[in-house]
């Protein structure tokens, strides 16, 4: 199993993956991803994706090729 939760210095959620057994309905079952204000179908990441999707939240990219 595996959780990699990522939040503000509140402590509000900006996301979470995990594969807990609970949301059967989606087409990754059991991995999903938790975002501030739903669930969506996610595959598992390795922790390499997960810094990296830290890494644009915290640095956007503000050129434009």
């Amino acid at each position: 199993s595996y959780r990699f939760h990522y939040q503000n210095a509140d402590g509000g959620l900006i996301f979470r993956y995990d594969n807990s057994p609970h949301y059967p309905h989606l087409a990754t079952f059991p991995a999903h991803k938790h975002l501030p204000d739903q669930v969506i179908a996610a595959e598992a990441p390795d922790l390499a994706d997960v810094l990296r999707e830290i890494d644009t939240l915290l640095y956007p990219r503000t050129d434009t090729v």
